[in-house]
């Protein structure tokens, strides 16, 4: 088995489980956000809420598992460099997403210390 696979793989997998409890904790505060948002009758902020948990929910969240998944069993798959470079790929699209959220709930923070 190459060695120089399998570090790239279990690097991937560390990155996905970190980026994998990062995208729950921020579906947790997106979430929070949501519910204090309605209580406010803030409705543009909660779509806007509910369209980022989504993504991450239902797009990122899949793609980070099955990549964990993948890079788990490294030792049993066919040495695939074009494989860890397209996961190394969906976890950086991720990754970008998660910063968009955190970019997103920063200045709408700030907007309502404002008012």
């Amino acid at each position: 088995m190459n060695k120089n696979f399998l570090a790239i793989e279990k690097d991937i997998h560390d990155f996905a489980q970190e980026l994998y409890f990062r995208n729950e904790a921020a579906i947790d505060l997106v979430e929070k956000d949501e519910q204090k948002d309605l209580l406010h009758f803030d409705r543009s902020g909660v779509e806007k809420l509910q369209e980022i948990a989504s993504v991450l929910q239902d797009f990122c969240q899949p793609q980070v598992r099955a990549i964990l998944q993948v890079s788990e069993d490294a030792k049993d798959v066919k040495i695939d460099f074009k494989l860890a470079q397209n996961q190394a790929h969906q976890l950086i699209q991720n990754f970008s997403n998660l910063e968009k959220l955190v970019t997103y709930s920063e200045t709408e923070a700030r907007k309502k210390v404002e008012i």
